[in-house]
This record gives structure tokens, sequence and C-alpha cells, in this order.
């Protein structure tokens, strides 16, 4: 039908390149819509005050991902350097408008402790590492994707030293030996008997 004009009803979030059309000699007319959140989407076209056909759903994903839009983050305070208390090391990895991106790759480099490898995002767009250490001090974590290192990259976590182990603790004496000294007994009285009284050399 030429002529006809319909109107479209959009939910929030998405938007119309025009909030109606009017039908050509085919019979159709076209609306053009954008999102910049991810996410499906329902429309609806009226001829009038009357619903046109059935409900129809859009479907809108993340794109590329934007390493200077996406960020890096620690967990915080101080763990124990004894090679099993662990930091975490996460990215969120977002499109140029915030979307989470699923499906990439992050590289993680810790310098003075384990945890450095690669992880891939997952639906949240986010991915972790763990970050242990045996000695006590503030590590340095950075994190890219494509090579290209993240806006809030680095960050750093520490360690601090963990409660005395006496399995692993040492007893040490120093110092030259010394000659033993021993007091010799008092001297007999005249009879013979030794005197119970003290007395000095």
């Amino acid at each position: 039908m030429q002529d006809a004009v319909f109107a479209v009803e959009a939910p929030a979030g998405l938007k119309a390149t025009a909030s109606g059309c009017t039908t050509g000699a085919s019979g159709t007319c076209t609306i053009g819509f954008t999102a910049t959140t991810a996410g499906t989407y329902a429309i609806r076209a009226e001829l009038g005050s009357s619903p046109v056909g059935a409900e129809q759903s859009l479907t809108f994903v993340a794109g590329p991902v934007d390493p200077a839009n996406s960020a890096l983050s620690v967990s915080p305070g101080l763990r124990t350097a004894d090679g099993v208390d662990a930091h975490t090391a996460t990215v969120t990895a977002r499109d140029s408008q915030g979307n989470p991106v699923d499906g990439v790759t992050v590289d993680f480099v810790v310098a003075g402790a384990t945890g450095s490898g690669s992880a891939v995002t997952g639906a949240d767009g986010k991915a972790s590492v763990s970050i242990t250490a045996t000695a006590p001090g503030s590590k340095r974590v950075t994190a890219s994707i494509g090579g290209t290192d993240l806006g809030s990259s680095p960050q750093n976590v520490g360690f601090t030293v963990g409660a005395p182990d006496t399995a692993k603790s040492t007893l040490t004496v120093t110092g030259s030996p010394t000659a033993a000294t021993r007091r010799p007994p008092p001297p007999p009285t005249a009879r013979g008997i030794r005197s119970p009284e003290p007395w000095s050399s």
C-alpha cells in the first residue's frame, strides 16, 4: 500500500533515524536504529493507532575493544609473601562506548612476583590473574591488549613478611672459645679439717 504512514515505538537506549515513515510504490518504508549500549531491544510499528504485525527484536553487540577505555584494577591491602597468599589483578575490556567485550586476550606482566601470563575476558569483559610472591615489597603489574597498555596500567600490589616459622628459624652462637675457671677448695685448718668459713685468695 502506497502512502501509508507508519509510526515506530522504540524503547529507551535505542535511537531511531526517524519517528515514522511513509510507504513508497513498493508498499515499504525503512527506518534505521542505532544504540550505544549492547543488548536486545523490542520495537513495534503502528499504522494509525493499530499495531502492525508482531513485535520485533533488534540486537546490538559490543564494538572492538578500546584499550584506552579498558581498565586494570588490583586487590587492595597487603598479602603475605609466602608464595600462597595471593593478590588478584583484573582487567575489564570495554569498547569505545563502555560496553564489556568478550573473548579479548589480555597480557599481564608482574615484576618481582609470579602471575605473568595471558587471560581471556568472559561475557562480563573481565579477565583476571592471581599474583603471589616470596619476597616482601611492592610489585608492579602491567596489562596490555594487542600490545597496547591500558590507560590505568600499571598498578602496584604489596606483600609483607609473614609470621616467624620455627622450622625455618635458626639459633647461632658467636664469639671465640673462653677458658673455664675452677675455684680451688678452701685450705685445711691446723687440725686438718677444712674451714667452713668463707675465705679469699
